[in-house]
């Protein structure tokens, strides 16, 4: 069965690596959140590391 909690970050995660920032995705949790379990505190964190290490990757090419 699928974790909706890891489909979620994954989501984000990849919206993020699509040029949103955090605070877009963070929106568009609270947008969707009938639809979308809330990312957790520490989903969060691992978000912005994702989005830390995706933005020193661009910065670099």
């Amino acid at each position: 069965e699928d974790d909706p909690t890891l489909t979620t970050t994954v989501l984000a995660a990849y919206l993020v690596y699509r040029g949103f920032t955090l605070p877009s995705v963070l929106m568009l949790f609270l947008k969707k959140k009938k639809y979308i379990i809330m990312p957790t505190k520490q989903q969060v964190e691992l978000l912005r590391m994702f989005e830390i290490r995706v933005a020193k990757k661009n910065h670099i090419q």
